[in-house]
């Protein structure tokens, strides 16, 4: 867990420590009960690391046991005879009762979830929506992350188990919707593993897999029917028509217009609504020209850490967060930087928290739009910058950059430079090395789609408007300046 924390404090999202000692001792199983209970009582305070030190001693005096498969995987395995119960009937073992099957088989048939296109498909209703579940894609959404107490395991050989509200669920379930939809002749991408393809002809079809739900698309409706007709076979759904919204961000479709839109207007009410910035008629940027913000300026006193303490910093700029990596690009570099003063904000910070908000307010109706250009070749460009010696605590550059797809923005990012540059060559010849990374992971996700966007085959465009920095890149030789690069 102090992994995942450093991880995120080096991404700029650093975690209040005590919220990230809550967590890490919310992590904690049964054998360090009693460890939780006496730090509770004696050692408030501390900080992570020194948190960590304290789990390492703990840990080594506890005695090792034999490890489990978790919940997270399906584990293979035969059952002890001694273990298998007996229905009554001789010669009859408990799994193979005629009862026990149509139970068995009935949990089997309840369905996962699915979602869109032409179609929006809903397939299961998950028990404990605060619980872990699996798709296979590798990333593990907590929703609820507060409710998840200890980590739970599943019994050598045990096909269900109890969640936290008691329903038994059957957690082959999560696996099998993709081993089904490969037998629907779909391929999985390989560089992105929620995404699946099928293709005949010119007849194209994508399903989406998320944490709970499926997107289904494509350009020929019958092989979509086809695909939601397989999936009956196998699943419980219920067809709900057209899809309008995933997620939260609504999908705005005009075929005569030929573009699609993303919005997220519904959900900025609402976190307008709950930090009370709703009606505000201020705020026309995101943040003020050349901002000067630092950790110095946090909440000093007693009484100023107790006021910031009923301040819902953190979860505004988790609410402003979710729709930066959604649909709103414009905040993305507001809200990297207002996160960095989570663990001790002060009513400077909050301000320039609650101007994104107010920016967010008079752009709300704004939407991301793609549109079909027939007179301009489909190709992705990108735009790379930075600026130098953003951080006022630690003299570190910030990165910047966007990727277009014929004139709709795709992919973007706005973080803090995990080194320091001692120039703006050098702070933008870093820009342009991570955002090439990118670059090459979108054109291999591309090329795995088909032939959809031929320029791909040509080198990928990246501007950047620094000229030395080109130059450093153009010429094979090393610059005296840039030896250090």
């Amino acid at each position: 867990m102090k992994s995942y924390l450093d991880t995120l404090e080096r991404l700029g999202y650093a975690m209040p420590n005590e919220l990230g000692v809550s967590i890490i001792l919310n992590s904690l199983d049964k054998d360090y009960d009693q460890f939780v209970q006496n730090y509770n009582m004696h050692s408030k305070g501390k900080t992570i690391a020194e948190l960590h030190a304290m789990l390492k001693l703990h840990e080594k005096g506890i005695p090792k046991k034999v490890k489990t498969p978790t919940v997270l995987a399906i584990w293979e395995g035969k059952i002890q005879k001694d273990k298998r119960k007996l229905q009554g009937a001789k010669g009859h073992w408990r799994r193979n009762y005629p009862s026990y099957q149509a139970e068995l088989k009935k949990r089997k048939e309840a369905g996962m979830a699915s979602t869109l296109g032409f179609f929006t498909i809903e397939l299961y209703a998950f028990p404990n929506k605060s619980w872990v579940y699996d798709t296979g894609c590798g990333t593990y959404i907590y929703n609820t992350l507060q409710s998840l107490r200890r980590s739970k395991k599943l019994k050598y050989g045990a096909l269900s188990l109890y969640v936290g509200n008691g329903i038994r669920v059957a957690v082959e379930a999560n696996k099998r919707i993709g081993e089904e939809i490969k037998k629907m002749g779909f391929t999985q991408n390989p560089d992105e593993p929620c995404v699946y393809l099928k293709a005949s002809g010119s007849s194209v079809a994508f399903l989406i897999l998320y944490v709970n739900e499926i997107l289904l698309m494509g350009n020929n409706v019958t092989m979509l029917q086809e695909v939601k007709s397989w999936l009956c076979k196998y699943f419980s759904i219920k067809d709900l028509g057209e899809e309008t919204y995933i997620l939260g961000i609504k999908i705005i479709c005009d075929r005569s217009k030929r573009l699609i839109a993303l919005s997220q207007s519904a959900y900025l009410e609402r976190i307008l609504k709950k930090f009370k910035i709703e009606n505000s008629k201020t705020g026309y940027t995101p943040m003020m020209e050349k901002p000067d913000y630092r950790k110095s300026q946090g909440a000093k006193t007693p009484s100023e850490v107790q006021h910031m303490q009923r301040v819902p910093y953190a979860s505004a700029i988790g609410s402003i967060m979710y729709a930066v990596r959604c649909t709103i690009p414009d905040v993305a570099f507001a809200q990297n930087l207002c996160s960095r003063f989570q663990h001790n904000p002060s009513n400077i910070h909050y301000t320039a928290v609650k101007t994104i908000l107010k920016y967010l307010r008079n752009t709300k109706d704004m939407v991301l739009v793609y549109r079909e250009k027939l007179e301009a070749e489909l190709k992705v460009s990108c735009y790379a910058d930075a600026s130098f010696q953003t951080d006022k605590d630690d003299t570190k550059s910030q990165t910047g950059y966007l990727y277009i797809l014929n004139g709709g923005v795709v992919d973007w990012k706005s973080t803090k430079q995990s080194g320091t540059a001692m120039s703006s060559t050098e702070d933008k010849y870093i820009v342009a090395a991570e955002t090439s990374m990118e670059a090459v992971w979108m054109r291999k996700f591309i090329n795995r789609i088909g032939n959809v966007v031929p320029s791909n085959k040509r080198p990928l465009e990246m501007l950047c408007d620094n000229g030395p920095a080109i130059a450093v890149t153009a010429d094979p030789g090393i610059f005296k300046g840039a030896r250090h690069f």
